[in-house]
């Protein structure tokens, strides 16, 4: 009993804060698209993280490999659709 006690104290005090201070800022904003009869037919999200972030996410992607500060169509869908793990058919800008 007294080895368990001792257990449960060590670990106990042995819970402390994390050393890492991890964060993002995002903004983000939803629309609501109605169709023609006046219905809601869709949402507009909107997700748009901080540099750091968006940085982050590009190298990790392996996106824009020319280093141009430009995405393609492409690598934007897939970026996006990585994001909200939905497969994406047709990103306008």
């Amino acid at each position: 009993m007294q080895l368990k006690a001792s257990l449960v104290a060590l670990m106990i005090g042995g819970v402390g804060p994390a050393a890492a201070h991890p964060h993002m800022f995002v903004d983000t904003g939803v629309e609501v698209v109605f169709d023609d009869q006046g219905r809601a037919a869709a949402l507009r999200i909107t997700w748009i993280y901080d540099d750091l972030t968006s940085l982050g996410i590009l190298a990790d992607r392996g996106m824009d490999e020319d280093f141009d500060g430009v995405l393609t169509p492409e690598e934007l869908a897939a970026g996006v659709a990585h994001e909200v793990n939905t497969p994406l058919t047709g990103i306008s800008s």
